[in-house]
């Protein structure tokens, strides 16, 4: 795994992400939900094919603050695990991990109501993971790659510092390269959690 990257990466977004907590009120929020990573061609040299996947999962955390944007913005910093499965192909199982840091904004549209809908865009990097199990021998194979979502969802406010969030994703990257193997990653993405303000 690339973690020297990551880590960098990550120490960067926070130097810059500092200037925006001492704005307003900080938060923590929690994600979990299914994934569906589109149908896609994997490529090896000359050879090419379709691969799909099986539906699944995705967790999220992120740190965030309020900042002063018509009153309604906010910004964070969100660390996520995708976790899915390519159809099986006798004898073959294939595993693809997502692992990605990603700087977010958000647009709250503030309501009369407990209820808030947000739309939101996120910029980051991801270590995707390729694993295959043949005959119970094992290989692994990885890259970095520059990652991106767009966000639209809903927010509950429960307390004055409590949110129930519900929300759609699309999350894609940068086509890697599993020494030699090349196919897109993109990804719809369905997400309940929570969002503590302090």
């Amino acid at each position: 795994m690339k973690v020297l990257p990551i880590i960098f990466f990550t120490l960067l977004l926070v130097a810059g992400f500092g200037v925006s907590i001492s704005y307003s009120e900080a938060y923590l929020s929690g994600n979990f939900g299914a994934v569906a990573v589109n149908k896609t061609t994997v490529q090896f040299g000359s050879l090419s094919g379709d691969a799909s996947f099986k539906a699944g999962s995705v967790f999220t955390g992120a740190f965030g603050s309020d900042v002063d944007f018509h009153n309604s913005g906010r910004v964070e910093l969100e660390f996520a695990q995708r976790f899915s499965e390519i159809d099986e192909v006798a004898p073959a199982k294939f595993d693809v991990t997502a692992l990605s840091v990603m700087f977010n904004a958000y647009h709250d549209y503030k309501t009369n109501y407990a209820i808030s809908p947000f739309v939101g865009l996120g910029l980051g990097i991801a270590e995707l993971e390729a694993e295959v199990n043949y005959l119970g021998a094992v290989g692994k194979a990885d890259d970095l790659v520059f990652a991106y979502q767009v966000m639209v969802g809903v927010g509950y406010e429960v307390f004055d510092n409590l949110f129930l969030d519900a929300q759609y994703r699309f999350f894609g990257t940068g086509r890697p390269d599993f020494q030699g193997v090349k196919a897109d990653y993109r990804t719809n993405n369905f997400l309940a959690g929570i969002r503590y303000r302090f």
